[in-house]
């Protein structure tokens, strides 16, 4: 007789809510010339694939479509695909107290001369935030890269991450997670693990204020920053996500995503 799955206990299940809140501001006050968008331009209620920020994309040979994931008793960030002031497509993300993601499922093979190309804009970051802290890790610009891999290395405990994701959502926790991220005070190239997880680590590739209220634009070894943060070789590349969120400071969030590459 098989036995039966027992269910989750509560603080595992804690556990995994803090994991999935990870996965994945009060805008200063600035001109309206130097706002990246127009309301006009926005269009909320438009399919965001048959938008002009999807098809801007560079993503050779890939033509899965994006998805917004929302997470269990979360708000969902709201994402508009707009125009900024000189008609570049780019992906709007306004959160108050919420959580979700953009994200691009693909299966893509990542070699030694793979790189990875985004950019973004923000008008000011949330300064009550601390991506070390379960309770305070809210990021303003976020880019989030999940990769296959051989999960036997798994801790137990990111095992029961693994089946509890299973779980309520479907899909098994990721061999690694690795997050692109803009923070406010770890210096770039800082590389920082999840609080409940070894298989999540944030790399900042910018820190500060400085580059606020500007477009600013990254290019990556993928596969270099890859092994830097995991010390092993990046199975395929499983997916993209654009991921804003301000549901632990409560602190009201808005963010902008450029088109992104591999090439």
């Amino acid at each position: 007789m098989t036995p039966q799955r027992q269910p989750p206990t509560d603080i595992v299940r804690r556990q995994w809510l803090a994991w999935a809140a990870a996965l994945p501001l009060l805008p200063a006050c600035i001109s309206p010339a130097h706002m990246p968008t127009d309301e006009a331009s926005a269009h909320p209620g438009a399919d965001l694939n048959d938008s002009a920020w999807a098809r801007a994309h560079r993503l050779p040979g890939i033509s899965s479509r994006w998805q917004h994931r929302t997470f269990p008793n979360r708000q969902p960030v709201r994402y508009e695909p707009v125009a900024d002031w000189h008609g570049r497509p780019a992906l709007r993300a306004t959160a108050q107290r919420a959580n979700s993601l953009v994200h691009l499922p693909l299966r893509h093979p990542i070699s030694p001369r793979t790189h990875w190309a985004f950019s973004w804009w923000a008008s000011s970051l949330n300064p009550q935030t601390d991506i070390t802290d379960p309770s305070r890790n809210d990021v303003t610009l976020r880019w989030t890269l999940t990769f296959d891999g051989d999960r036997a290395a798994f801790s137990r405990r990111d095992h029961m991450l693994s089946e509890l994701a299973l779980l309520m959502t479907g899909e098994p926790l990721p061999h690694a997670t690795l997050m692109y991220v803009w923070d406010p005070v770890h210096p770039v190239g800082s590389i920082l693990p999840h609080p409940h997880t070894e298989r999540i680590r944030h790399l900042v590739v910018q820190s500060g204020t400085e580059g606020l209220q500007q477009w600013q634009y990254h290019e990556r070894d993928l596969y270099s920053d890859f092994e830097a943060a995991f010390g092993e070789s990046p199975g395929a590349l499983l997916g993209i996500g654009a991921f804003t969120n301000s549901n632990n400071t409560g602190h009201p969030t808005q963010a902008w995503y450029g088109p992104v590459a591999l090439t």
